[in-house]
């Protein structure tokens, strides 16, 4: 039965106040300002749409600026990952023609510029970097605008994807260049520009050209990637890596070929992956992963124990805090045996360590593309700040 309150909005009437710190730049589509949370103890980034274009001169193009401007927020409150960028709010003064994104302040170096500063991480930063654009691939974003200023390293060693100002959302991960965005490459364009196209690979193009002007501005020869971003940087989309996660793929085999699965093993595993990320909906942008392994054979042993006389596993919520430390929505219409279940913990304890730390990682990369969902915060201020 339904509450008479389900429809009802909740209001926190306390409006956030936030300490101004610094002016740290303006564009195209208005100004970025670091501030202070002082009751939380952290700095953030505030991004506010002022475009430059005089909305009584040009009100068409005014009106683009602002709608790529609820794009970048719309595009970033999908996403959860480590290597990219962080939203925690959006505030939309539609009256006021102006609106706000909030965000992780990122205290860190362009890509480039780190490299240059240690080119002994280059291999470690590359493989980041992938991961968080394979997210991005799984997510069916493009973020269009890949150059060394919009990957950012901060003060722990980890890339952050930045600047989805010209990001798009894409089923087919296929898109038109539009006259915008074709002003902003900084390298040779590959050749499925001359037919107007940009695609996933275009993307895969533009980090290993990336990569390979930092790898050459820093006069590193060898290592462990180089084929791989050579691969990429082929000007031909077609003699390119398919997609971000055959390059995560690959970069796996070179680094753990002695980390071989036979074919049953990889049958109980995509049999187990498949019915977990059948029960799941939603995953909350607030969640993480648990990959401590001992903990997950621990907590899988004890939900076995208490379902192995049963057909099925009847708490799912339980099988799902297994591996996601947060909230999530499951369908209740599923299935999911006890004995996918058992084969998978039997899998688990007979493998090495780093097997199985890659049965988790492979894991927790498919449930990457589980939709994510955010509660918007309403904003109450009458004043419109900075």
């Amino acid at each position: 039965m339904n509450s008479s309150r389900d429809r009802e909005l909740i209001e926190f009437n306390r409006p956030q106040k936030y300490k101004f710190i610094k002016n740290l730049g303006n564009g195209a589509c208005g100004e970025t300002v670091l501030m202070r949370d002082e009751e939380m103890g952290m700095d953030l980034v505030a991004k506010k749409y002022k475009p430059i274009v005089d909305k009584n001169k040009n009100p068409e193009f005014f009106e683009e600026l602002l709608d790529r401007f609820r794009r970048e927020a719309k595009i970033l409150f999908q996403i959860n990952h480590q290597n990219i960028v962080r939203v925690y709010n959006y505030f939309d003064y539609r009256e006021k023609n102006t609106s706000y994104i909030t965000m992780e302040y990122i205290d860190g170096k362009n890509i480039t510029t780190y490299i240059k500063e240690n080119p002994t991480k280059i291999s470690n930063i590359f493989e980041k970097t992938i991961n968080g654009f394979a997210y991005l691939e799984q997510k069916n974003i493009l973020h269009r605008d890949i150059r060394p200023d919009n990957i950012l390293i901060d003060e722990n060693g980890e890339p952050k994807i930045i600047d989805f100002g010209f990001g798009k959302e894409s089923q087919s991960i296929e898109s038109k260049i539009d006259k915008s965005i074709s002003l902003n490459w900084w390298c040779e364009k590959p050749l499925e520009f001359e037919n107007g196209e940009y695609h996933v690979k275009t993307e895969i193009y533009f980090v290993g050209q990336l990569f390979s002007k930092a790898a050459k501005d820093t006069h590193i020869s060898d290592f462990s990637h180089a084929e791989i971003i050579k691969k990429m940087c082929n000007l031909n989309a077609n003699e390119r890596p398919q997609s971000f996660l055959d390059i995560k793929i690959e970069i796996a085999k070179n680094e753990y070929s002695y980390a071989e699965f036979t074919q049953e093993e990889i049958q109980i595993y995509r049999l187990f992956s498949d019915s977990l990320h059948e029960i799941i909906s939603e995953i909350d942008t607030a969640s993480k992963y648990v990959t401590d392994t001992s903990e997950i054979i621990e907590n899988l042993e004890d939900l076995y124990k208490k379902n192995m006389l049963e057909e099925y596993i009847h708490s799912y919520e339980r099988i799902i805090r297994v591996f996601i430390q947060g909230g999530f929505k499951f369908w209740k219409n599923q299935s999911f045996y006890t004995d996918n279940l058992k084969v998978f913990l039997e899998l688990l304890r007979n493998l090495s360590v780093d097997q199985q730390w890659l049965v988790i990682a492979n894991l927790t990369s498919r449930l990457d593309s589980i939709k994510r969902y955010q509660e918007k915060i309403p904003s109450w201020d009458d004043e419109i700040p900075f």
